[in-house]
């Protein structure tokens, strides 16, 4: 049966940095005058709502982060609810679910995660947490409350969630087993190389200045250094994880991506990706997701040349269950799935209007000082 879905949208204001930023960049065109400097942590708008669930029952997360240049670790304060990991970022885990302690989260990540709770506390708090020392900017340190929950009795067991594999679209194919003579083309980023904000070592040159020209329905390795200080993305393509520094429970070799960010405190941390510069020619963005890092020139173009509509030809070797168009959704479970075929085909559309109710809390949140 389909989770109940719950979307949660996360948002880290930093009121001071903002007026930093609006007087800098938009001054001859606004004059911005907050009431306070304050940071604070919005969940769909309010602070620290109250939500009910059921004790027992299963809940579908759909999580996204939205911050200007902060990070965050995202738990519960009591061990009666878990957080089983789903999907990152759009795509799911190649085997899900995968039990984690905390979502770490950077500006524009998601994380689809089941949420569960046995029932043994009526009041389970998701509490944020500051990168521990990774982020740059030293001033979001913002420590507290994110959403409150009051957890009813009920006589639901609470259960493990099956495990399955996905079916992926060719385009998400897993790179992992492809030897180095397999990649079609090597690239390189670095972040802040040289110092300041600069990408491969140069500001942001302008609209039609490329780093490097990729050829479409190619296989691409791209190794990214920088990433302890300033958190990659890119456009049009998801990226494999490939080899990774100090792997964790949440970020393995194997996942996809379009956001990553290293956050332990390894000085030096580097990141191996793979994509498929699948279908699409032109410009593909790349840059650093604090925007005001983007905003003072961390940001660059590849150039992906070629036939219009070139896929990479030997996807379904890497990933036989995988489809083009729109025949051959599924997943497949790995354990028990309650049913008689082991292979399922989705049967509604995964982007139905949730059905469950956030209220206010009767007071506002303050950060930990």
């Amino acid at each position: 049966a389909a989770l109940e879905e719950v979307l949660i949208m996360i948002t880290h204001v930093n009121l001071r940095h903002l007026l930093v930023m609006e007087t800098r960049f938009n001054i001859d065109f606004l004059n911005p005058d907050f009431g306070s400097d304050d940071e604070v942590m919005l969940v769909n708008g309010m602070t620290n709502p109250i939500m009910t669930l059921t004790a027992g029952q299963q809940y579908r997360w759909r999580v996204a982060f939205s911050s200007v240049n902060a990070y965050h670790a995202f738990l519960f304060d009591h061990p009666s609810c878990t957080l089983d990991l789903i999907a990152k970022d759009g795509v799911y885990l190649n085997v899900a679910p995968r039990r984690v302690s905390e979502l770490p989260l950077l500006p524009g990540a998601r994380a689809d995660v089941v949420v569960q709770c046995d029932g043994s506390a009526s009041v389970v708090r998701l509490r944020a947490f500051p990168n521990n020392g990774a982020n740059v900017d030293q001033d979001n340190f913002w420590e507290g409350n994110v959403i409150t929950l009051n957890i009813e009795p009920s006589q639901i067991s609470a259960n493990d969630l099956p495990t399955f594999t996905v079916h992926p679209p060719c385009y998400l194919a897993d790179t992992t087993s492809v030897p180095n003579q397999g990649v079609d083309h090597f690239t390189t980023v670095a972040l802040g190389q040289g110092g300041g904000q600069l990408l491969n070592g140069i500001p942001f040159a302008g609209q039609g200045e490329y780093l490097d020209t990729i050829p479409v329905g190619s296989l691409v390795e791209m190794q990214v250094t920088g990433i302890r200080g300033h958190p990659f993305h890119i456009h049009v393509n998801h990226f494999q994880i490939h080899t990774i520094t100090n792997p964790s429970e949440y970020f393995q070799k194997g996942d996809w991506h379009d956001t990553f960010f290293f956050y332990d405190n390894n000085p030096n941390p580097t990141i191996t990706v793979r994509y498929f510069a699948d279908t699409y020619t032109g410009s593909q963005v790349l840059h650093c997701h604090f925007f005001d890092h983007e905003d003072l020139g961390m940001m660059g173009e590849f150039l992906i040349s070629g036939n219009e509509g070139a896929v990479y030809s030997n996807a379904e070797a890497l990933s036989p269950s995988c489809y083009r168009g729109q025949g051959g959704r599924g997943y497949t479970c790995t354990s028990d799935c309650g049913a008689t075929s082991t292979t399922q085909t989705p049967t509604h559309s995964p982007t139905h209007s949730p059905t469950h109710p956030i209220t206010t809390a009767p007071t506002v949140s303050q950060p930990i000082t």
